[in-house]
């Protein structure tokens, strides 16, 4: 089941990072950010998010603490990439998981490694998602509170947000 919840909140969070590139690239039609997320993997949504945001945003610190945000995301998606991409075994007690992995290379051979999660370790990591995931959709809300010409439903947009939210963005650009 924790396996099941971390996956789930994964696509959620690639899914808020389409979004946000959706808005950058044309406010006003999210469909064409959609187009041409479609079937993108995980890195190349990273980079382009990373690059967009740049371009859009010249505050320094904002940068910083995006590509902050954006690093721990892409250690979320390695992490990820052991989780699912392995057999599971029944761990050692009733509460963990042994995750296994093979490879084979030209230069090491037959590797396998195994390693024991727990559900509470797991489900650790899925907090660390929705924290991520979170604090993602707040950059996407503050740069569309400095843009609402670009909305057609921005107000509809804002109701989504607590009224006591404080923007990141303190400065009109």
């Amino acid at each position: 089941m924790a396996l099941g919840k971390f996956t789930y909140q994964f696509c959620i969070m690639e899914d808020v990072m389409k979004e946000f590139i959706g808005v950058f690239v044309n406010p006003k039609n999210k469909d064409i950010g959609g187009m041409l997320t479609a079937q993108t993997p995980f890195q190349a949504l990273y980079h382009s998010l990373m690059s967009l945001y740049r371009y859009h945003i010249t505050e320094k610190a904002l940068v910083d603490e995006f590509e902050t945000l954006l690093s721990k995301m892409h250690g979320l998606n390695e992490t990820r990439n052991d989780l699912i991409h392995a057999i599971w075994d029944v761990g050692v007690t009733s509460t963990s998981i042994k995750r296994r992995k093979m490879t084979a290379t030209f230069s090491k051979g037959l590797r396998v490694d195994v390693e024991t999660y727990t559900v509470d370790e797991i489900n650790e990591l899925t907090d660390q998602l929705i924290e991520c995931t979170e604090r993602l959709l707040m950059f996407s809300y503050d740069w569309q509170v400095r843009h609402p010409e670009n909305f057609k439903d921005f107000k509809e947009f804002m109701s989504l947000f607590p009224k006591d939210y404080k923007p990141l963005m303190v400065k009109k650009p």
